[in-house]
């Protein structure tokens, strides 16, 4: 079961794959949560141009 786990995150196992994948998901969902935060805290006239 590792082998087939390392071939679909084409990571090596020495890397820590789960780790680097979750560290990444973390960084994204992090950024879209910013994203989001920044534009429902701005009125909408500002969003158009």
């Amino acid at each position: 079961m590792r082998d087939k786990e390392e071939s679909i995150f084409g990571f090596k196992r020495e890397a820590g794959p789960s780790i680097i994948f979750s560290q990444r998901l973390t960084a994204m969902t992090a950024d879209l949560a910013l994203a989001v935060l920044f534009l429902s805290s701005s009125p909408p006239h500002r969003l158009l141009p």
